[in-house]
C-alpha cells in the first residue's frame, strides 16, 4: 500500500475541480475559526484540531506548512472582525471511492462577515429548539469536523422555520439515534445538573469543539469536575442551567429549551440561573469584545 507524501506546500487553487473529492464524497475536514485584530483566536486549538482530523482521515500536512499558510492568510485578512473557514480535502480523484495512492490536497480559504447579533445574544440569551432530525452515529468519525454535514443542514432546516415563529430561537439542539442530547447544529453544549457541570458524550456522533476545549480546560484550572456523560431530554428538564457554545460567537446562556408544533413554540423548559455561563464569560470577554 502506497503511502501518502506529507504535503508541504499547501498551493491554494484558483479554481475547484467537479472531481474534487471534497465535492464529490465530503472527503476532508474544515475550521471555522474567528479572526480579530489580526489573530486567530484559539488558533493553536484549531490548528492541532485540523492536524488530528486529517491525520484520523489520513491526510497527512506538515504542521510548519499549515503554520505558514495561516499566517500568510491572516496578513491578508481584509477586516479586523471576521470568520476565517479553511477547507482541507484530499484533491481529485477518478470514479470511485478508493483514495488516489498519492493525493495532492485541495485547501480552501473563505473570509466570512461575523453572525448577526452575536454579542447582543451573549449578553441577553437564546432560545433553543428541540429539533427532530436525529445525528447519525459513526465512532471513526465522531468528534472531528469533517465534510459530512448533511444532518446539521437538516437541523439547521428546521431551526430556521423555528427562527421565522420567534427571532430569540438562535440555535437548535440535536440527539443521536438512541435520543441522546449531543449537540447544536453549530455548538457544544453544557449544563448544570444539582451543582454538577455536564457536557454530553461524543463519542459516536457530534464535533469536539475547540471552544469546547477551552471552556473543559477552564474549568479543570478552577478544579471545577466536569462530568462528560450521556444526556437525554430528561437531563434537560433536570437542568437548572443550560449554555451553548463555539469559537465564532464565544458562549450564549439559554433562556428556554422549545419545541415547534403546528407553527407554534412551546416552551419545554425555562433556565434562569446564567451564573456559570457569566463566570466563563468574564474569562472569555478580552478574547471576543473590545
Amino acid at each position: 500500500m502506497a503511502v501518502a507524501p506529507i504535503n508541504t506546500s499547501l498551493t491554494l487553487r484558483d479554481q475547484i475541480s467537479t472531481h474534487d473529492r471534497g465535492l464529490l464524497y465530503g472527503d476532508g475536514v474544515f475550521e471555522t475559526i474567528r479572526c480579530r485584530d489580526g489573530k486567530l483566536l484559539l488558533g493553536a486549538l484549531h490548528q492541532q484540531r485540523l492536524l488530528n482530523s486529517c491525520a484520523r482521515l489520513g491526510i497527512a500536512l506538515d504542521p510548519l506548512a499549515v503554520q505558514s499558510w495561516l499566517d500568510a492568510l491572516v496578513d491578508q485578512a481584509p477586516s479586523t472582525d471576521l470568520v476565517l473557514k479553511i477547507i482541507v480535502t484530499r484533491g481529485e480523484g477518478g470514479r470511485g471511492y478508493a483514495p488516489p495512492a498519492v493525493p495532492d490536497y485541495t485547501f480552501i480559504a473563505q473570509w466570512h462577515e461575523l453572525p448577526p447579533a452575536i454579542e447582543a445574544a451573549w449578553n441577553n440569551g437564546v432560545d433553543c429548539l428541540l429539533c427532530e432530525h436525529l445525528l447519525s452515529e459513526n465512532a471513526a468519525t465522531a468528534g472531528i469536523k469533517h465534510l459530512n454535514r448533511l444532518d446539521q443542514v437538516l437541523g439547521s432546516r428546521e431551526l430556521l422555520a423555528a427562527g421565522q415563529v420567534c427571532s430569540s430561537v438562535r440555535e437548535g439542539l440535536m440527539f443521536d439515534q438512541h435520543q441522546r442530547l449531543i449537540e447544536g447544529t453549530r455548538s457544544n453544549l453544557f449544563m448544570v445538573i444539582n451543582h454538577r457541570v455536564c457536557t454530553p458524550d461524543l463519542g459516536f456522533s457530534g464535533v469536539a469543539g475547540v471552544m469546547r476545549q477551552w471552556i473543559l480546560q477552564c474549568l479543570a484550572e478552577q478544579d471545577r469536575a466536569v462530568e462528560v456523560v450521556p444526556l437525554t431530554v430528561d437531563s434537560l428538564r433536570l437542568a437548572s442551567e443550560l449554555f451553548i457554545c463555539n469559537s465564532v460567537f464565544g458562549i450564549w446562556p439559554v433562556s428556554r429549551v422549545v419545541k415547534l408544533a403546528n407553527n407554534q413554540l412551546l416552551t419545554c423548559k425555562r433556565f434562569d440561573d446564567t451564573s456559570l455561563c457569566r463566570t466563563l464569560q468574564k474569562q472569555a470577554q478580552n478574547m471576543f469584545f473590545s
